[in-house]
C-alpha cells in the first residue's frame, strides 16, 4: 500500500468531527436563535469548527486530503437527509403523536445550498 494511501488516527478523527459538524449545522438550520440583538440560526454556531477543522486538515495533510473530506461532508449530508425523507415518508403508527415535530422534511434546503 503506497504511503499517501495510509490515513492516520487524527486525520480520521477530524475527518469524523468535521461531517458530523457539517451534518448538524444542516439539520440546526432549521431553528432561528437570539444571541443578544443578532438574530441567527442554530447551524451558524456549529458551522464555523467544520471550517476550522477543515483548515487544519487542509495544513497539515494538503489540499487533496482537506477536498477528500469536503466530499465525504456532501455525501453524509445527501445520506441523512435521504433517509429523512424516508422516515418521513413511512406511514407512522397509529398510536405515536409526534409526526407533526418531525421536521426533517426542511432539510433539504440547506444541504443544497452547498455552503463549504
Amino acid at each position: 500500500m503506497k504511503k499517501e494511501n495510509l490515513v492516520s488516527v487524527p486525520f480520521m478523527v477530524l475527518g469524523i468531527v468535521f461531517c458530523t459538524c457539517l451534518v448538524a449545522a444542516n439539520l440546526l438550520e432549521t431553528k432561528v436563535v437570539q444571541l443578544g440583538p443578532i438574530s441567527v440560526t442554530a447551524g451558524l454556531i456549529v458551522f464555523p469548527v467544520s471550517y476550522i477543522i477543515n483548515d487544519c486538515i487542509a495544513e497539515v495533510w494538503g489540499f487533496r486530503k482537506a477536498r477528500l473530506i469536503i466530499w465525504m461532508g456532501f455525501l453524509m449530508n445527501f445520506m441523512v437527509v435521504a433517509m429523512g425523507q424516508i422516515a418521513v415518508a413511512l406511514p407512522a403508527a397509529p398510536f405515536w403523536e409526534g409526526e407533526e415535530g418531525l421536521i426533517l422534511y426542511s432539510a433539504w434546503r440547506p444541504v443544497l445550498l452547498l455552503r463549504v
